[in-house]
């Protein structure tokens, strides 16, 4: 068993905070595709930065992992946040000239995006729902009409930005 120290710590200071036993045995099930109807010992609500490291410290322990996701794998840090800007530092810092630095940004972009589509995660032994989880308590997650069943489910909605609200 994970206990939710030891997965805070596995997850290197990422913000997910689950918890699992590897041992339970955890449905997801959708709809009559037999590939849904396997029991997984986790199901993981998000695949941006946050849920596919929950989902591959899941599975590098040995568990099978359910990944729901809506839109493109990696989130944020895929496609408009750690990735591009990083990307755009290591240009600057190279002195490279703002065309290059926008290309060598969007290779690295679609390095990275097109090492973590739901093809190569499904090719890795995950299951992958596509479509827009709402969890309804009770490890219920609904998925388009249809319910994905799990005893423990790990939610990762990802981010977005905020202005607090301080005056000027």
């Amino acid at each position: 068993a994970v206990n939710a120290r030891e997965h805070r710590r596995l997850v290197n200071g990422f913000s997910v905070v689950a918890r699992f036993r590897v041992n339970a045995k955890l449905a997801c099930v959708v709809g009559r595709d037999p590939r849904m109807t396997k029991t997984h010992d986790i199901v993981v609500v998000g695949a941006g930065s946050g849920g596919l490291a929950a989902a591959a410290v899941a599975k590098f322990r040995g568990a099978s992992v359910c990944i729901v996701q809506d839109g493109p794998v990696g989130g944020d840090c895929t496609w408009t946040g750690c990735i591009p800007s990083k990307a755009l530092l290591a240009a600057s810092a190279g002195g490279e000239s703002f065309d290059d630095a926008m290309r060598w940004m969007h290779r690295a972009v679609r390095e990275i995006a097109d090492a973590e589509t739901v093809e190569v995660l499904r090719s890795e032994g995950y299951t992958v729902v596509e479509g827009r989880g709402i969890v309804l308590g009770n490890g219920r997650v609904e998925v388009d009409g249809e319910t994905v069943h799990g005893r423990n489910v790990v939610v990762s909605p990802g981010s977005r930005p905020g202005v607090p609200p301080i005056p000027g």
